[in-house]
């Protein structure tokens, strides 16, 4: 049974994204954005995070349970999301978590962040990924884990952003259980083109705005994720 809310959206700040996605991401709601791997998904979400945070002073919490902080700081090195100055202004806390590697560890770290969504300090929250922790548990649990999430979301009046992967080799885990809970599902892949692995996002669902549901080139330039333009595809003439 689907959790219905009284919805409002606040903007990315990301270039193209909220005229993509009709004004921005819901509050409260969880956005839940899956792609390959290099996409940027990460990028984008730490970008909201930090611009969000330096525009409004909204406290952030980033979760990371897919790469260790050194790998990601490396990851950000270089470009201009205001990641280093939300975190040295005490807007953004970063908790690592690694390795999440069986239940006991994974039920630990949801205990953490329903503790930390609780106490009220934080307006929005990034999970990166989500993909690691349902994997270890009953579709049920999740159901009842992710549920409860949004019951305390929806409480607080935040957004939560969850990262699920799907591997470009091999066969993915992500039960559609984390899709009928998102208010938001954006997908994010890799497509080849003539000569070049494009990025290519997709708004797929909304409940709190008219999404555009068309095709997006994307990029990672030095001043983070930006959407380039709406992609056409050309069908194929019947001979």
């Amino acid at each position: 049974m689907e959790v219905i809310v009284l919805t409002h959206l606040v903007k990315t700040h990301i270039k193209g994204l909220d005229e993509a996605l009709g004004g921005g991401f819901p509050r409260p709601g969880i956005v839940l954005v899956v792609g390959h791997p290099g996409t940027g998904k990460t990028i984008l979400s730490i970008q909201y995070l930090a611009g969000r945070a330096l525009r409004y002073g909204e406290r952030g919490l980033y979760i990371l349970t897919s790469q260790p902080l050194k790998t990601l700081n490396l990851e950000l090195s270089g470009l201009n999301i205001g990641f280093n100055d939300a975190v040295s202004k005490g807007l953004l806390d970063i908790l690592e978590f690694l390795p999440v590697i069986e239940s006991t560890t994974a039920k630990t770290l949801i205990d953490e962040i329903i503790s930390r969504i609780e106490q009220g300090r934080y307006v929005n929250i990034v999970v990166d990924s989500v993909t690691a922790l349902v994997s270890l548990f009953s579709p049920r649990e999740v159901r009842t884990l992710l549920s409860y999430i949004l019951k305390c979301i929806v409480a607080h009046d935040m957004t939560c952003i969850l990262i699920g992967e799907l591997p470009l080799i091999g066969k993915a885990y992500l039960p559609a259980i984390e899709e009928f809970i998102a208010d938001m599902l954006i997908k994010v892949e890799f497509v080849e083109t003539a000569n070049k692995l494009m990025i290519r996002l997709i708004p797929i669902k909304s409940r709190g705005s008219l999404i555009t549901r068309k095709y997006y080139e994307a990029t990672i330039t030095k001043d983070g994720f930006e959407l380039v333009g709406e992609i056409t595809l050309h069908t194929p003439k019947p001979k």
